[in-house]
């Protein structure tokens, strides 16, 4: 549904960061948040998801990426 309509998929769920590095070529932008439960709040996720965006989202092509955000860092995979 994500690729039908060329959407990014914000996950908790650490299979969808290793979906992306078993598939030859992700049809599909990926941003996997590896938190601890103290960040796994709405508000917790809002702020790094916001700081994400404001920092280093221009100019990334987040539909072909897999973007892994860390309490500490933004790590952004390519194919």
């Amino acid at each position: 549904m994500a690729r039908s309509q060329e959407r990014v998929i914000i996950t908790l769920d650490r299979d969808f960061a290793e979906y992306f590095h078993r598939t030859q070529r992700p049809a599909i932008g990926i941003i996997y948040l590896d938190l601890p439960n103290s960040l796994r709040t709405i508000p917790g996720i809002n702020g790094l998801l916001a700081a994400f965006f404001r920092d280093h989202a221009e100019g990334a092509d987040l539909e072909h990426v897999l973007v892994i955000i860390t309490e500490r860092e933004v790590r952004i995979a390519h194919d």
